[in-house]
């Protein structure tokens, strides 16, 4: 699939793909799928709150700082890929980072189809991306 847009400095570089894209989430959100569970399996409220509180604090961390700040999370190191504004090509900054972490809810809201949204849409975007302005390109 071969892109034809273009930034005020030149053509897109080449998207990500959706399995470089469901790489890279799966590697960022496992742990705190991991501690939602344990959270959400123990009897112990001190345990369920420590959990909630780890997990957002890897959210916050990983998505939006790292991913904010750099363009590059845990999991998209390792799927090759990098989070960028469409119109710079330039990492999205720590507040749209955590403005898209929780946008990411909407494509959740409706069963997770938000998250199918790369697979036909033109710039390979999922809602949230759509609402942050944002893209995943290779990282070479």
């Amino acid at each position: 699939m071969s892109n034809s847009f273009s930034t005020p400095s030149g053509p897109l570089p080449p998207l990500a793909s959706f399995g470089q894209r469901a790489y890279g989430f799966l590697i960022d959100w496992v742990p705190m799928i991991v501690l939602g569970l344990i959270g959400g399996l123990t009897r112990s409220v001190i345990v369920m709150i420590l959990c909630f509180l780890l997990m957002l604090a890897w959210g916050i961390y990983n998505v939006g700082y790292l991913g904010g700040t750099t363009g590059v999370s845990y999991g998209r190191r390792m799927a090759g890929t990098k989070l960028v504004r469409e119109d710079t090509l330039q990492p999205i900054g720590f507040g749209m980072g955590i403005g898209r972490y929780f946008a990411h809810y909407i494509d959740s809201a409706i069963c997770g189809l938000g998250f199918l949204f790369p697979l036909f849409t033109p710039k390979r975007q999922t809602i949230a991306d759509m609402i942050c302005r944002s893209i995943v390109i290779v990282n070479k």
